[in-house]
């Protein structure tokens, strides 16, 4: 009896191994959501912080008007609305220069969820900056996927130039960047 029960704590124990493995995938996500930056800018008419998903030609000419504020019809229509959609995130009225916004990343994080990770640009305390008001803002395109977005912001400091200089390539936001992303 003493031979079954081992064989039985052999099996019992390569079927926990198994599942233990097949847990710790769970929550990993191999295929990473596609995406690029559409649009975004230092001025819009949208004086509210906001964040939105826009599915369709419609939606967007709608959005496009409140966003621009010129006629739905002016609305830019290079958007395959068959396998992108748009992802928006607008700060909403900024009392002087130097505020930006940028979507960092965007991952999935389960089957029905993927969060849109951005960043709020402010500069720095007691700078001398423009007195003029601005509405920060970024459109995203990103692959038509199964799932809702979250959307989470994080706020960084950073010096503003007297001429604007670009923000790096990674996205990681800084001016200067040698982390080689």
């Amino acid at each position: 009896m003493k031979h079954g029960y081992g064989a039985l704590l052999v099996v019992l124990g390569a079927i926990l191994a198994i599942a233990a493995g097949s847990f710790a995938q769970f929550g990993r996500f191999e295929n990473p959501i596609k995406w690029r930056t559409y649009l975004s800018g230092d001025y819009c008419s949208i004086d509210k912080a906001t964040t939105q998903v826009v599915n369709n030609e419609a939606e967007w000419q709608t959005f496009w008007a409140k966003l621009s504020g010129q006629g739905a019809e002016t609305a830019p229509k290079d958007i395959d609305w068959m396998k992108e959609v748009l992802l928006v995130v607008t700060l909403g009225s900024k009392p002087t220069a130097g505020y930006s916004v940028y979507v960092e990343d965007i991952e999935r994080t389960r089957a029905n969820e993927f969060v849109v990770k951005y960043v709020e640009v402010r500069p720095l305390q007691g700078q001398i900056l423009a007195q003029v008001q601005t509405s920060p803002f970024t459109i995203v395109r990103v692959e038509k996927t199964v799932g809702v977005p979250r959307f989470e912001g994080r706020t960084a400091t950073q010096r503003v130039f007297a001429t604007p200089r670009p923000i790096c390539s990674c996205r990681c936001g800084c001016v200067s960047c040698s982390c080689a992303r």
